[in-house]
């Protein structure tokens, strides 16, 4: 919790301002239904709002919400109907409605619908795996995240095969085969690559599903990723894309290759096209593999990934300006909120003070951004958690007051 009164203050108006919008939002005015933009997401704000105060207008809006979800999906008039992705699709809506029944604030009629909709994940998460696609927002990693939160722990340990398979097939690299520069290949963050499949198959090692091979798969991706850490990579013999800078980060934004195979390794360098980005944020950067890897390290038992950790952050967390984390927002994919959440998980993980430091700065900078935004003319549309007010501003409920609910279990942080 924060105990300096004066940004105490300064937060407490924007809760102010924030909890006004959403009272005064139309909810059929906005403009999509999923979890990272639209009502979905503002549910989740409303949820944990209403566990903090206890005031019945957020479980009004929440109710007013599902009613217009499930209006539109009968009504052909959503494509979250269509859509089985975590990000824009039914998936999504599985997991708030098995979080509400949770809670008792649904009814249980709504197992059925939960039920319905886990059946088809699990089929479209074999599919995607088959088709390389192992996204998290918009692929089979997302999906098994969905089948691991309503806890249909038999399907997780099906789809472990499945991915263990998948590994050994392909020297444990999971290439994503997207056609989008930014997605495709080997992908080295949250949102689209491997971060997010090692994130979650790690909580999947913690439930003790499937151990043995979760493991193997943990720790020989871990591995793989690893030799691609910047000394292992001969810049003058790879072909390589920059984002504004002049030096490589610890590891590629995403790695992709001519070969018809998708065999990626460190030495093909005459086949491999490498990203790399200067960013610092929760979706693609460095700071990700720090929590991983401390993560992964505590858990199963590999000093090797502690150090790599303590090498990595000793350096990240001196990133400050623009120019070395490209941060100009409070957003929790691209912002501040997002890397200071990721400091505030790696110092609850290793008690050094560096992270809190670097946590504490990036949480000035997201209370001076939306300062700042509050100036400006407001939007609706706005109202959501990846880009927009609501991510931002739950990190900041957290921190001020209490953990209440598992909103950023979404972020894998």
């Amino acid at each position: 919790m924060i105990n300096d009164t004066l940004i105490k203050t300064r937060i407490e108006k924007i809760f102010d301002f924030v909890n006004q919008k959403v009272a005064e939002a139309n909810v059929e005015e906005l403009v999509t239904d999923d979890l990272i933009k639209g009502k979905l997401g503002l549910l989740m704000y409303c949820l944990n709002s209403y566990h903090l105060n206890q005031e019945d207008i957020y479980l009004e809006k929440i109710q007013e919400i599902l009613e217009d979800i499930f209006n539109k999906i009968s009504l052909n008039e959503s494509i979250m109907a269509s859509h089985m992705t975590l990000a824009d699709g039914l998936p999504a809506l599985g997991i708030v409605l098995h979080e509400l029944l949770k809670q008792d604030i649904i009814d249980s009629i709504f197992k059925d619908q939960i039920d319905v909709i886990t059946d088809a994940v699990f089929d479209k998460c074999i599919e995607m795996i088959n088709n390389n696609n192992f996204d998290y927002f918009y692929g089979a990693t997302g999906l098994l995240f969905y089948l691991y939160e309503v806890e249909a722990f038999n399907n997780c340990s099906v789809l472990v095969d499945k991915l263990h398979e998948y590994a050994l097939n392909h020297d444990y690299m999971f290439y994503n085969a997207t056609g989008d520069v930014y997605t495709q290949g080997i992908n080295f963050g949250f949102a689209h690559g491997t971060s997010a499949i090692l994130a979650v198959l790690l909580k999947i090692y913690d439930q003790g599903i499937n151990q043995q091979k979760t493991k193997e798969l943990l720790l020989n991706i871990t591995t793989k990723i690893i030799s691609f850490k910047k000394e292992n990579i001969d810049r003058s013999k790879v072909s390589y894309q920059l984002e504004g800078f002049d030096f490589p980060t610890w590891f590629p934004y995403n790695i992709i290759t001519e070969r018809v195979d998708k065999i990626v390794k460190p030495e093909l360098y005459s086949t491999n096209v490498y990203h790399f980005t200067d960013r610092l944020g929760w979706c693609n950067s460095d700071l990700g593999y720090v929590m991983l890897f401390y993560k992964l390290g505590i858990t199963l038992d590999q000093q090797e990934y502690l150090k790599i950790s303590d090498e990595i952050g000793d350096e990240i967390v001196t990133r400050l300006s623009f120019e070395k984390t490209a941060i100009n927002s409070a957003n929790m994919c691209h912002g501040s909120a997002g890397v200071s959440a990721l400091y505030k998980s790696i110092y609850n993980l290793t008690s050094r003070g560096i992270y809190k430091q670097a946590h504490e700065h990036w949480l000035n900078a997201t209370v001076k951004y939306l300062e700042l935004k509050m100036k400006k003319d407001f939007s609706f549309s706005d109202l959501e958690i990846l880009t927009g007010w609501l991510g931002p501003v739950l990190f900041l409920q957290d921190v001020n007051f209490k953990k209440v609910s598992n909103w950023d279990s979404f972020f894998l942080i």
